[in-house]
């Protein structure tokens, strides 16, 4: 992976975490126009969108094992 793959990836992370914060609350302040079995379909957009975390805890995972890598430290 790149560090301009990294970093797009770390912008949709971002993205991500907007979305999820904004619409991932049951006391939602606005009355959705479009529902699907009741919910809000901006609510249920937001529920996949909270594996931001997991993704961003997957890039510095990966940046840390390449900096690691790229010092010659050994295991």
């Amino acid at each position: 992976m790149t560090k301009n793959q990294s970093l797009s990836a770390k912008g949709a992370a971002a993205c991500m975490i907007l979305i999820t914060h904004l619409f991932n609350h049951p006391a939602l302040p606005y009355r959705s126009l479009v529902t699907v079995n009741g919910e809000p379909l901006a609510a249920l957009i937001a529920l996949p969108c909270a594996m931001c975390v997991y993704i961003f805890a997957f890039l510095s995972g990966y940046a840390q094992y390449r900096l690691f890598c790229s010092s010659g430290s050994a295991y």
